[in-house]
């Protein structure tokens, strides 16, 4: 069985999903004047290649979209860049520490994969 769980303090949103009991992945997403950054994202090697990243993202943009951001980004390594772009986000250039800055707006649309 998969659940989902969100924990909320003070503008930051942490999303566990855990599958039969044990945490899978994790999320996190921080707000700042109506702007949602994608902090954190994982999915925990033993639980890879169950689709799990996506329905991560899927509900880290929703919730985003949920609170009023409009906009999203995420600063990550220029290797998961081609991940990210499936959820329409877009470089729009460095974000320092060798990271790119990607940004996206709108809610989530489309299907699970």
């Amino acid at each position: 069985m998969v659940r989902a769980e969100w924990l909320e303090e003070s503008g930051v949103y942490n999303l566990n999903i855990y599958e039969d009991g044990e945490r899978a992945a994790l999320g996190r997403l921080t707000v700042r004047d109506s702007v949602c950054k994608i902090a954190y994202m994982v999915v925990f090697s033993e639980h890879r290649g169950k689709k799990y990243g996506d329905f991560l993202m899927r509900l880290l943009i929703r919730r985003a979209y949920e609170l009023g951001c409009r906009e999203q980004y995420v600063d990550i390594p220029a290797e998961l860049v081609d991940f990210f772009k499936k959820y329409e986000f877009q470089v729009t250039g460095p974000a320092g520490g060798g990271c790119l800055r990607l940004r996206r707006e709108g809610d989530i649309t489309g299907d699970c994969e």
